[in-house]
């Protein structure tokens, strides 16, 4: 029968690189067994092993996570194997016997030695990635501590006791690297750090309030936050891992806190709570950085968390840290588990009542997939759960064509399964070519397309409960890349310039646009089929060469040959030209050197005079400009309004220029 303690708690932090949830809860079976009493579980590092722990039979019992049956006969250990731990590899097991001071290695179902530990080795629990194990030695009957064990040679490195008999363990945090222990004592009031490679001890000693006893350490999964949850005065007081110094006390009042676990990036700590009646149980997530309190999980008022045991053994998060697993008894006496969603809060629950009320441990498979739970009775059950579903299809599918290729988005399913996705599939039919996504915006590219090929796409998604459902296809075809645009020109304006351009001869499957891109700057302006633009927000200061690029569905074209540079001018200030018959007069004001232009034009573009001047100081610089003789003939037949263009261009090579609309009279 397993011993009564008082408290026993540990927290081994890992670092998890594939994230996983848990949604709500399937029952899959609730009658493996009969075993001798249940109690620890352990799962293989990769799933596929699942070891039941009998504290009546003193046996390890095989089990089938496929078919969830008891495989084969059972092992028999020493005396109260509570609990057991794989190596790296899962290929050795290791139980350790809390009666026996002992734990038994097993391999290929035969016991191949026994390794000496210390005094009543309660817990087991793997570090440095498997190559370590180390067990908490309670001390019930002889001095408390921990043994480090190398799990590749099978022996024990060295034992390190904390204090004297009767300084009863009641905890034990392990540094997920295996360099250091955590250990807490209510009988010897203290709380102390080992170092593992070394054996030192070292005493930890936070300022307690009058009676404060430290009940449990829990340490964050990088072992740099520790958690100390106490009574006497109720609170969670956080510690700097590697000094020990307070960062954070967090009072509870009357509100009895009973475990921790962090998330696996160490910002939030989850604390299971109850009220001093043992009632209203609850998870209270509080950020380590403040300590302040952010969202609370409610169990319902009429639920009670298990008499007894250590509150670790009942309380879980899911390897990612988006879920929180609690074991509880419900308002009709049955053993319930109940799942947080982290994300939303949602809560989900399902009843085992065949548990008579019993419970006794609760463990989760490496994935998250699965929880197991025990009772730890004569019942001698074990409930295995499912607590994700494969996700529903991804929705509102979309590819958009192009050379060879097809960039396909979507989005997310409506229903995750409770697991967060962490890769989506895009396939093409005909040809079966697929692309990836694993992070960003939810789109990839599928290439090795076929142009002209008609193709249908449809994407899936994939959680660690597997793969969905492919979604709706859509249809698309990919195209060649349109050609090159010809004849470019550009014009300059008033801090613009008017693109003009001829379409290309190969269009790619049919063009849907232009861009014409100002260099240098990159100012753009687009069309959707017009064979001219102009680009704005250009400065006077500045010469600009331009490009044009044809679009289409097989792609983005080849730029264009850049035109002629062309300098964009601000307005400039100055009185409108007087006009004859034969001649166009204006005068400009000027600052110094500079070039001045002036361009007259008819209303088809036909040039009908210019004029130029180079001043070279400040004044006032006058221009005549002739009419042309072919102007001066239509003049005969009836006036004209003709339009002046004149620029000027400073040494420093600032451009500026002012348009008027001037009315050329008719003649005799």
């Amino acid at each position: 029968m397993r011993a009564t303690l008082t408290l026993v708690s540990v927290i081994l932090t890992t670092l998890v690189a594939a994230p996983a949830a848990v949604a709500t809860p399937s029952l899959l079976t609730d009658t493996i067994g009969p075993f001798g009493q249940p109690y620890g579980i352990a799962v293989s590092p990769d799933g596929s092993s699942v070891r039941v722990l009998e504290d009546i039979d003193d046996a390890a019992q095989y089990v089938d996570p496929v078919t969830n049956t008891i495989s084969g006969a059972e092992v028999v250990v020493g005396n109260d194997p509570y609990f057991g731990a794989f190596d790296a590899s899962g290929s050795t097991f290791f139980a350790a016997n809390w009666t026996s001071g002992t734990v038994s290695v097993i391999v290929d179902r035969a016991v191949v030695s026994t390794l000496t530990v210390g005094n009543k080795p309660y817990l087991i629990k793997p570090v440095a990635g498997g190559a370590k194990l180390v067990t908490m030695n309670q001390g019930a009957a002889g001095p408390p501590g921990v043994s480090l064990i190398d799990a590749a040679t099978r022996t024990v490195d060295r034992t390190v006791n904390t204090g004297t008999t009767g300084d009863q363990l009641t905890s034990v945090a392990v540094h997920p690297a295996g360099t250091t222990a955590w250990v807490t004592s209510i009988a010897g009031l203290y709380l102390k750090r080992i170092a593992l490679a070394t054996g030192t001890v070292t005493a930890i000693t936070p300022p307690l309030a009058g009676g404060q006893v430290p009940r449990a350490i829990f340490a964050s999964p990088s072992g740099a936050t520790l958690a100390l949850i106490t009574r006497g005065t109720n609170e969670v007081i956080l510690l700097d891992g590697a000094t020990g110094a307070i960062a954070h006390r967090i009072a509870l009042d009357t509100v009895r806190p009973w475990a921790v676990a962090f998330s696996p990036d160490g910002a939030t700590a989850y604390v299971v709570v109850d009220d001093a009646g043992s009632a209203n149980p609850k998870v209270r997530a509080y950020t380590v950085a403040t300590g302040a309190l952010g969202t609370t999980y409610s169990l319902p008022a009429s639920y009670t968390l298990p008499a007894g045991g250590d509150p670790a053994e009942w309380f879980a998060t899911t390897p990612d840290g988006v879920n929180l697993v609690v074991a509880a008894i419900d308002a009709a006496g049955d053993t319930s588990i109940t799942l947080f969603d982290t994300r939303s809060g949602r809560r989900d629950a399902v009843a085992l009542p065949s548990f008579n009320g019993d419970f006794g441990y609760l463990a989760l498979n490496p994935a998250g997939t699965r929880i197991y739970v025990s009772n730890g009775e004569s019942a001698g059950l074990v409930a295995a759960l499912a607590s994700v579903s494969t996700p529903s299809a991804p929705t509102a599918v979309a590819a958009r064509a192009g050379n060879g290729s097809a960039l396909v988005s979507w989005t997310a399913p409506s229903d995750d399964g409770g697991a967060i996705v962490t890769r989506y599939t895009a396939t093409a039919a005909p040809g079966g070519q697929t692309c990836a996504w694993t992070t960003g915006d939810l789109a990839c590219t599928l290439t090795g397309l076929t142009n002209g090929t008609g193709y249908n796409v449809s994407v899936t998604a994939t959680t660690v409960a597997g793969t969905s459902t492919a979604s709706s296809a859509v249809a698309v075809t990919p195209a060649d890349a349109p050609g090159r645009p010809t004849a470019v020109t550009a014009v300059a304006g008033l801090l613009r310039a008017v693109v003009s351009w001829k379409a290309p001869t190969s269009t790619g499957g049919g063009i849907t646009g232009y861009t014409a891109t100002a260099n240098p700057g990159g100012a753009t302006c687009t069309t959707t089929g017009a064979l001219t633009c102009t680009i704005t927000g250009l400065l006077n200061t500045k010469a600009y060469t331009i490009t044009v690029v044809a679009l289409s569905a097989g792609g983005t074209g080849t730029a264009s040959s850049a035109t002629t540079a062309v300098r964009p001018y601000k307005q400039l200030a100055m009185r409108k030209p007087s006009a004859s018959a034969t001649r166009i007069r204006s005068s400009v004001a000027v600052t110094g050197p500079s070039t001045i232009t002036q361009l007259t034009t008819s209303t088809s573009g036909a040039t009908i005079c210019r004029a130029t001047a180079a001043p070279k100081a400040k004044g006032t610089s006058a221009l005549t400009c002739t009419v042309n003789r072919a102007t001066r003939t239509a003049l005969k037949k009836k006036a004209a309004t003709v339009t002046v263009l004149t620029t000027l261009r400073t040494k420093q090579g600032a451009s500026f220029g002012a348009t008027h609309r001037v009315r050329l009279p008719k003649t005799p």
